[in-house]
């Protein structure tokens, strides 16, 4: 289940179905990956989430899972006793990205 989401549009989107601060090409896979990660068990449910290049991240970042949107874009999110926490919205290319 998704406990907290720290991006604005991401929480924006989740909250109140408004996508207008996320990039429109990828509403509907930005909806696919919220939908599994609030209903399933992410570590358990890693097959579902496969199609999505799960993985675990490293340096300081290493107590976060990364999911694939694009090339550039990526969600991440922590997962602590089967619960999704700070989710987040990130391009990986963008110096000026916030976590």
């Amino acid at each position: 289940m998704i406990i907290s989401i720290t991006h604005k549009g991401l929480r924006q989107f989740w909250e109140n179905d408004d996508p207008s601060l996320l990039p429109t090409a990828y509403i509907e896979k930005i909806r696919r990956i919220l939908y599994l990660l609030n209903h399933q068990s992410p570590l358990r449910e890693l097959q579902l989430l496969r199609r999505y290049r799960l993985h675990r991240l490293t340096g300081n970042l290493e107590d976060y899972w990364s999911l694939h949107i694009t090339p550039n874009y990526r969600i991440i999110f922590r997962i602590v006793d089967d619960d999704v926490h700070l989710v987040n919205f990130l391009d990986y290319h963008n110096k000026k990205s916030k976590l």
